[in-house]
């Protein structure tokens, strides 16, 4: 068994991991605790500019993790996940941001700019930003969230800019520019926020 991994004030910028978790990738920790950092301008893919790679800002497998008030912003993945990649995890994002990162720069099927939740156990989200992210995979379809096992739920106050492949998560207001049901905001593909 591994330690906890505590990241805490930190800035984690201009990495790239060739196989993926161009920030960090962590796999089978007994918990990760990510505070008040930044992981920024990271990217997940070799520079052979073919192969695939996931989770440019941070990969997490197998790994219960935390973050809070953090930032994941402006980084990129060859495959799924430009900002965040989890897959068998189960996670809190708390008071932080996830916007301006990019997946899939090739347009070869991947998804989830901001994040992409793989094969995740659950994932609660509250008081933060999906938004404003990109994905160049099948039509841009999935940009801010790709949900592809697992559930999110929404703890209430995020700012989600496309709630594409999370619908039901994360509805629609019934009066737009008005929180929904969980008092989020939230957009779709035909408006984001």
């Amino acid at each position: 068994d591994s330690g906890e991994i505590r990241i805490l004030d930190s800035e984690i910028r201009g990495n790239r991991g060739n196989l993926g978790g161009g920030g960090a990738w962590v796999n089978g920790a007994a918990e990760l605790f990510v505070q008040d950092s930044t992981f920024a301008a990271n990217f997940a893919g070799p520079t052979d500019g073919v192969t695939d790679a996931n989770g440019g800002g941070l990969y997490i497998v197998d790994t219960p993790f935390e973050i809070r008030r953090s930032t994941i912003s402006g980084n990129g993945a060859r495959g799924h996940g430009g900002g965040l990649f989890v897959t068998v995890a189960t996670g809190l994002i708390r008071q932080s941001t996830v916007t301006a990162n990019f997946a899939d720069p090739d347009n070869d099927g991947h998804d989830g700019g901001g994040l992409r939740l793989d094969a995740l156990s659950d994932l609660d989200i509250g008081n933060t930003i999906v938004a404003a992210n990109t994905d160049s995979g099948a039509g841009g379809d999935e940009p801010d969230l790709s949900l592809a096992g697992g559930a999110v739920q929404s703890l209430s106050y995020n700012w989600i800019g496309d709630h594409t492949s999370v619908e039901a998560e994360f509805p629609l207001p019934g009066t737009p520019g008005n929180p929904n049901v969980n008092a989020d905001f939230v957009g779709d593909a035909a408006a984001p926020i």
